[in-house]
């Protein structure tokens, strides 16, 4: 079982590794990403897709 604190400590890793990529992918304007880790313990992250309205 996942304590809370481990619970914590991962939302905020997987908060703050996507934060850092849409500032890095995105330095200007909009952007969004969502990260998740695998079982096997890798970090994916993906993009949001460019929408120009």
């Amino acid at each position: 079982m996942t304590s809370h604190t481990q619970q914590t400590n991962i939302e905020q890793q997987l908060f703050d590794a996507a934060s850092n990529f849409v500032k890095q992918r995105y330095p200007q304007g909009w952007g969004g990403a969502g990260a998740v880790y695998t079982e096997a313990g890798s970090l994916l992250i993906s993009v949001a897709p460019a929408c120009e309205l």
